[in-house]
């Protein structure tokens, strides 16, 4: 006897026969063998996104047309330097020296100001 779980079953959508492929940035690149180099030799061409690619030459004639299939490269993140504690700080500006030499008037007028109101405006 089936039971109630048995018959309302769903099929598995993950095998192997119903997965669609993952993407992958592959290119394509049609290349012409040059004359010197010979069947199983190694040569290096220059794909249009400034990658250097190593290609070993098959068994064609020179001259030939093949196409190469490569993967895109990976754009590397810059890392950030880290400053030196000893470094000296950068100059003031117009508005920081000018806040500097404002804020004792503003605290002799105001003195119940904290701080941060000081510089908030009225």
């Amino acid at each position: 006897m089936a039971t109630l779980f048995e018959d309302k079953r769903v099929p598995n959508l993950s095998t192997p026969e119903t997965q669609t492929p993952k993407a992958t940035a592959l290119h394509h690149l049609e290349v012409i063998i040059p004359a010197e180099v010979k069947p199983g030799d190694p040569f290096y061409i220059r794909a249009p996104d400034g990658l250097l690619l190593r290609v070993t030459s098959p068994d064609v004639a020179p001259g030939e047309v093949i196409i190469v299939q490569y993967k895109a490269a990976k754009n590397k993140t810059k890392r950030k330097k880290s400053r030196d504690p000893n470094a000296p700080k950068r100059a003031s500006n117009a508005y920081m020296i000018f806040c500097k030499s404002r804020r004792p008037q503003l605290k002799a007028e105001h003195p119940e100001l904290a701080f941060g109101k000081i510089g908030m405006g009225p």
